[in-house]
């Protein structure tokens, strides 16, 4: 694994962690690894982690990519997406997911209860 340990775990530590430096190029860098299908999914699904801290407002580009990776085989990947959905900039599209029916039964808890604490 070498000197620090096994690369892929660090990685996804470090974009987990981006979380905390909400930027321009933190987002671009995660949105673009998010997306990336040839990462692995512990990768994406850690991308996904890191966009909770992010505080620029969610534009289309990123709610498609949410509503998306919500159907991704993965679980990692579906459940990092719908973490991000339930972050404040991301209520409005939390909404109409939830609206249409695409959430798994237990997301569908959750959402009706951070919409709940919300209203």
């Amino acid at each position: 694994h070498g000197r620090y340990g096994n690369p892929l775990f660090v990685r996804e530590r470090a974009l987990a962690l981006l979380r905390h430096f909400g930027s321009s190029d933190a987002r671009e860098l995660l949105v673009a690894t998010a997306r990336n299908e040839r990462h692995p999914a512990a990768l994406r699904a850690a991308s996904f982690r890191g966009l909770t801290g992010q505080t620029q407002p969610a534009d289309e580009d990123l709610t498609k990519l949410v509503r998306l990776a919500l159907q991704d085989d993965d679980p990692r990947v579906s459940q990092a997406a719908f973490e991000l959905l339930l972050s404040p900039s991301l209520r409005e599209e939390l909404v109409r997911v939830n609206a249409a029916g695409e959430l798994a039964p237990g997301q569908r808890d959750r959402a009706r209860q951070a919409l709940d604490a919300t209203d």
